[in-house]
């Protein structure tokens, strides 16, 4: 049944989410035929060059929002509102309604990701860009301590797979906190995805000033900057952290859902 439902989720999204994503692609190509090679053909940025990447970076950053917002939109009316009634009288356990809505909406998060990645690759697919790239990969690598592309390349999979799933299920745990109220429910499930992300904020904002504030002592010690293998040791914590907290918040946003559907709902 689980797939099933999946399976109607995911034709019901992609109606209108793929046709928004299609122009990320064609955009993509046009950012690196009349933006990035202009720019190295030309020698120096000119204004059509400069609006066709800046158009780019601004639909792909609408899009990415947009997709979040449109599943959580569908979701809130699939399970929330009139549509509700339906929902949840079908011969299936409120875990799997959840499961259905987070695996669904995850996927699609996943695939603006994937093809996000696809059109940067796009545009930077220039060989002199490329050659550049090539360069200074070393260099970078060593910087960030990865002992290889690939160990980067899996960390940054491993970040975006789980703030796909993260994403979803914070969503999810949003709406039903927003759905405990009597009035003003789409405010407050705003404000608690919001809080959310201040507190992932405030958990990065308190290790980078840890950072800075070990390095003022350690510069007051021995009169030079410390290490840079140091300094990124603590930017490996963040990010470490940082996905610890998803994860955390993502179980809890999930178990919550399924307590408020079981025993709290209350459709519109």
């Amino acid at each position: 049944m689980l797939g099933k439902l999946i399976k109607y989720d995911m034709k019901t999204l992609s109606r209108f989410l793929v046709l928004i994503h299609i122009p990320m692609i064609i955009l993509a190509i046009i950012g690196r035929y009349f933006g990035v090679e202009r720019i190295l053909a030309v020698g120096k940025p000119e204004l059509p060059s400069v609006l066709s990447l800046l158009l780019c970076i601004i639909y792909w950053s609408f899009i990415s929002i947009f997709t979040l917002l449109y599943a959580a939109v569908y979701t809130y009316r699939n399970l929330f509102m009139h549509e509700g009634y339906l929902t949840l009288t079908l011969p299936v356990k409120t875990s799997t309604q959840l499961w259905a809505k987070l695996l669904s909406g995850a996927l699609w998060i996943l695939i603006d990701s994937l093809i996000l990645y696809v059109s940067l690759i796009i545009v930077a697919s220039v060989p002199e860009l490329l050659a550049v790239m090539q360069e200074s990969m070393p260099a970078v690598l060593a910087l960030f301590q990865f002992s290889s592309p690939s160990a980067l390349g899996w960390v940054m999979a491993a970040l975006t797979l789980v703030g796909a799933f993260g994403n979803m299920a914070i969503i999810l745990g949003s709406l039903s906190l927003g759905h405990c109220f009597r009035k003003h429910r789409v405010l407050i499930s705003i404000l608690s995805y919001c809080g959310f992300l201040a507190i992932n904020q405030m958990v990065g904002g308190a290790i980078g000033a840890a950072a800075s504030i070990r390095n003022f002592q350690y510069l007051e010690a021995t009169g030079q900057q410390m290490p840079d293998s140091a300094i990124f040791n603590f930017y490996h914590s963040l990010f470490g952290i940082t996905m610890v907290l998803m994860i955390i918040f993502s179980i809890a946003s999930f178990i919550f859902s399924c307590h408020v559907l079981k025993k709290r709902v209350n459709l519109d």
